[in-house]
């Protein structure tokens, strides 16, 4: 028999199991997550009530419904869902106004960061109230800044500089460029360059892999903000 997808084989793990045992699905995405998140969902326990947080994960268990006595035409339809990260879980709930902006990404296994509030209105287990979700593909074009390269005098090539330069001219944009240069001696300078503005792509990425080796550059993000909280508190029995 062929192998199984990675994603089948772990989604399988813990239907059988409880938990996943070779891997985790979000392992691939843990470095995003960890750029853009605020929080992860067991830090929620220790956070005051409606505390603004960012946190990411994959969605399951979800359950649509309606709110009761809605006014004719407003919106009615709700979701709760779980919000599942490499650290355990939290139950979310995206009331209608926001449910009609979001409603759509509301799927089984779909991997999000979602911006909401902490709350503890039925005691200390945390439940978020979610305000915007933000599937991954769009956070490095949403929320990019710019882009800081690292190029170190002790193991890269003499002429590093100079090809990284022409590189980076080969992606004009509006994201902000900096160097940080680790000399001889272990001194490191920073710099921020005034003139180029490049733009973030996975092709640039590559090329800046394949020069400096892995791990060499940083994406410079700025997080989308935690919101303001619904004024409707988690509430399972409405219906």
């Amino acid at each position: 028999m062929p192998e199984l997808d990675e994603r089948e084989r772990l989604l399988m793990e813990k239907e059988v199991l409880g938990f996943y045992l070779s891997s985790h699905p979000l392992a691939e995405y843990q470095q995003q997550l960890t750029s853009f998140c605020s929080h992860t969902t067991e830090q929620l326990a220790n956070l005051n009530h409606r505390e603004e947080v960012i946190v990411g994960g994959m969605l399951s268990a979800i359950k649509l419904s309606h709110t009761r006595n809605s006014k004719p035409g407003t919106p009615s339809k709700f979701a709760n869902f779980d919000l599942e990260d490499m650290e355990g879980a939290v139950r979310c709930i995206l009331w209608p106004d926001d449910f009609e902006r979001y409603g759509h990404l509301v799927e089984a296994d779909a991997v999000l960061v979602a911006r909401g509030v902490v709350d503890k209105s039925r005691g200390d287990e945390p439940n978020l109230i979610v305000n915007e979700l933000v599937p991954l593909d769009q956070l490095d074009t949403k929320y990019m800044s710019g882009l800081r390269v690292r190029v170190d005098a002790r193991t890269h090539a003499a002429d590093t500089l100079p090809r990284l330069r022409e590189i980076v001219r080969g992606y004009p944009g509006s994201c902000e460029l900096q160097l940080l240069l680790v000399l001889e001696d272990g001194t490191q300078v920073h710099l921020r360059s005034q003139r180029l503005r490049i733009e973030v792509t996975a092709e640039l990425r590559s090329r800046l892999d394949d020069l400096l080796g892995p791990g060499n550059y940083r994406l410079l993000t700025n997080p989308p903000k935690p919101g303001r909280a619904s004024r409707e508190p988690v509430a399972a029995g409405r219906r």
